[in-house]
């Protein structure tokens, strides 16, 4: 089958590279675990960060729109979701998210997001605006 030691270890590189493949996804995972509750916030300050400084920097709104789908699908919506996972926001991830909701959430956004980032985004923040925060899933704690 295999003709010379060149051929087999080229066959063996490619049967490692796409074992590697297969289970790169795993490892990324269990990375992100174990970050834990530093997940969110860390996306949920990236995400403020380029946001704030794209509103400072960018004149088109075309363009300055784009980069805020980018942030929010890529930075935000995980963050939310993170939070939701965990079950509890923290004082600063609410914080970072009220800064957000505030500051860079507007109705054309909205429009441009898919609907399942926005229903993310519902669940994490509807309880809140509504006032009762007793029966809200995810209770504001410490750090």
């Amino acid at each position: 089958m295999y003709h010379d030691i060149n051929n087999f270890r080229d066959h063996k590189a490619n049967e490692q590279n796409k074992e590697a493949t297969r289970i790169e996804p795993f490892i990324k995972e269990k990375r992100q675990a174990d970050r834990g509750d530093e997940l969110a916030i860390h996306l949920l300050k990236e995400g403020l960060e380029t946001l704030n400084k794209s509103k400072e920097t960018i004149k088109r709104a075309t363009t300055l729109n784009g980069v805020r789908i980018f942030v929010f699908t890529n930075f935000i919506i995980p963050a939310l979701r993170d939070i939701k996972r965990v079950g509890e926001i923290t004082a600063n991830e609410a914080s970072l998210v009220d800064e957000i909701v505030q500051h860079h959430l507007d109705d054309d956004l909205i429009r441009a997001l898919r609907a399942e980032d926005i229903r993310i985004i519902e669940s994490v923040l509807l309880p809140f605006v509504q006032g009762n925060v007793q029966e809200v899933p995810l209770v504001a704690t410490g750090t």
